[in-house]
């Protein structure tokens, strides 16, 4: 829908602000949206844009094993789109 895609948008800008490549940032943004809800990735946007205090609200709301599931998306997305990585 429109609000995801503005969160990939928003997720990958302040990720290629901070230096990363548009091509990882992509399939960062890619991935995370495959493997979270809705709820979860856009804090994870919200996040990333510096807007930690909305974000944090929006995960403190989620129930724990959406909070879980977060953290083991992380690290399958970060093996996954890092340099010489499975992609």
């Amino acid at each position: 829908d429109d609000n995801t895609e503005k969160f990939v948008r928003d997720f990958i800008a302040a990720w290629t602000k901070e230096g990363e490549s548009q091509k990882n940032c992509e399939c960062v943004a890619t991935e995370f949206e495959k493997a979270l809800d809705k709820d979860a990735f856009h804090a994870m946007a919200l996040g990333a844009s510096g807007k930690e205090e909305e974000a944090d609200k929006i995960m403190n709301a989620l129930p724990m094993d959406k909070q879980m599931a977060m953290a083991t998306a992380a690290m399958g997305v970060m093996m996954k789109c890092a340099p010489g990585g499975a992609s």
